[in-house]
């Protein structure tokens, strides 16, 4: 009498579970994705035509506004530009000016389509990307200002036609008896690029300040 004992090839088994568990693994991708595109699907129909939440601008909330509840509460932002002051310096003369007076300029309806465009622009995984970014921290975006540089040179050659100086050596004459002399003079010119710099980095940060000329 004889017995015949037959097994199943351990490597058919192993590839049965890693078959189920890619399969899982699959599912669970696709069950992901299609929750985020849903997710994505419900903000654009509850937010159409108003700003994702956790957008804010120069610290100011604007999550669920449209455009023109944005354009309104991005009204202070306008303020600097006439209200702001820079004061340049040079030894004891001051020139006191507003920013608009050196080429600042902010367009508000510009910086209401920067802020209803996050979450709408780009790829669709940018798309995505940025209104799950709105929902977990939030944007802060930075007011899109502009310095008309013609402007800001102008003011500049202005001022240096005022104080700009040639250098003068001092001279002593004698003549028989008589001594007259000239004093000297140490020349200066506005370096009208470097201020030019400094002003624009002061007024992007919409701050009021003494700025020295060099």
């Amino acid at each position: 009498m004889s017995t015949n004992t037959q097994f199943a090839p351990s490597h058919a088994k192993d590839a049965s579970t890693a078959i189920r568990i890619l399969s899982a693994i699959a599912s669970g991708v696709v069950l992901f994705f299609f929750i985020l595109l849903a997710l994505s699907v419900a903000l654009n129909i509850v937010y159409a035509g108003k700003a994702f939440p956790g957008i804010r601008m120069a610290g100011i909330d604007l999550s669920g506004m449209d455009a023109a509840q944005i354009e309104s509460q991005l009204q202070p932002l306008l303020r600097y530009e006439n209200e702001g002051q820079v004061n340049l310096q040079f030894e004891d003369h001051i020139w006191a000016m507003s920013p608009a007076q050196l080429g600042y300029r902010i367009d508000l309806q510009e910086n209401v389509a920067a802020a209803m465009a996050v979450g709408r622009n780009g790829a669709p995984w940018d798309r995505l990307g940025d209104q799950i970014q709105s929902l977990r921290g939030g944007f802060e975006l930075q007011p899109r200002i502009s310095i008309e540089g013609n402007q800001l040179y102008a003011q500049l050659a202005a001022i240096a036609l005022q104080i700009n100086r040639e250098a003068i050596e001092a001279e002593l004459k004698i003549e028989g008896l008589t001594a007259s002399g000239q004093d000297g003079q140490i020349g200066y010119a506005l370096n009208t690029e470097q201020s030019a710099i400094l002003a624009s980095a002061l007024m992007l940060q919409r701050e009021s300040a003494t700025l020295p000329l060099s």
